[in-house]
């Protein structure tokens, strides 16, 4: 960029103007909620004791010796700090599979379901409706996730 002196040797040829504002790309347009400590503390608590009663009912069914270490690997820590890290931003069975590593669509309705119960702004799922929202989002039957 030259001044208009035409020099090139002149200081001011290289001055760019950034008074420009920038506009930061980004997914605005997503729903949030606020999240208190308590709120986090009551989603761990009642994702735990998801977790325990998973474990629990592998226990008694006769496959245990492989589906239970496979329920501590799904509903581990790591599970649940991604749904503590997303709560904010999870409303629906979607947004559980979007943001959380889900493997099971149960694992995700009850996701949605703790939220559900400690926001209260989002209705409780049932497995019918997971069948027509797994339809609808993906056009395929929810079959293709392991019930």
């Amino acid at each position: 960029m030259n001044c208009s002196c035409g020099s090139d040797d002149c200081q001011d040829a290289f001055i760019v103007e950034m008074s420009a504002e920038v506009e930061l790309l980004g997914p605005s347009n997503i729903k949030t909620r606020p999240v208190s400590s308590q709120n986090k503390h009551y989603i761990k608590n009642a994702l735990k004791h998801f977790r325990k009663g998973e474990i629990s009912e592998q226990m008694n069914k006769l496959e245990h010796l492989v589906c239970c270490p496979n329920v501590l690997l799904e509903l581990g820590d790591f599970f649940i700090a991604q749904v503590l890290e997303n709560c904010h931003i999870i409303f629906d069975v979607q947004d559980g599979f979007r943001y959380v590593e889900v493997w099971w669509k149960e694992h995700a309705i009850a996701i949605v379901n703790i939220i559900s119960q400690c926001f209260g702004d989002v209705e409780l799922v049932a497995e019918l409706d997971v069948d027509l929202i797994m339809l609808m989002w993906t056009g395929k039957n929810s079959g293709m996730i392991h019930h």
